[in-house]
C-alpha cells in the first residue's frame, strides 16, 4: 500500500461548496476522494497538452467546443 500524509489545506466557502456538489454528484466517499479525483484529471490534461493534443467537449449537434486550461 502506497505511504500516505496527512495534509491540511485551508478554502474558502466557495470552494468547499464546489468539492461537496463534485462529491454528491459523483457519489464519492470523501472531500478527499474529490481533490485526488480532480489531481489525476489536471495531470491527465497537462499531460495531454504537453503532448500537442487538446481537450474538447462534442455537443449533441456534434459542434466541438475547445476546453482551455489555464
Amino acid at each position: 500500500m502506497p505511504k500516505t500524509k496527512v495534509i491540511n489545506f485551508k478554502f474558502d466557502e466557495k470552494i468547499i461548496n464546489l468539492i461537496d456538489e463534485l462529491q454528491d454528484d459523483l457519489h464519492l466517499t470523501s472531500r478527499a476522494a474529490v481533490v485526488r479525483r480532480s489531481l489525476v484529471l489536471m495531470r491527465l490534461v497537462i499531460e495531454a497538452e504537453n503532448n500537442g493534443k487538446r481537450l474538447y467537449f462534442k455537443g449533441p449537434d456534434n459542434q466541438l467546443e475547445k476546453i482551455v486550461f489555464v
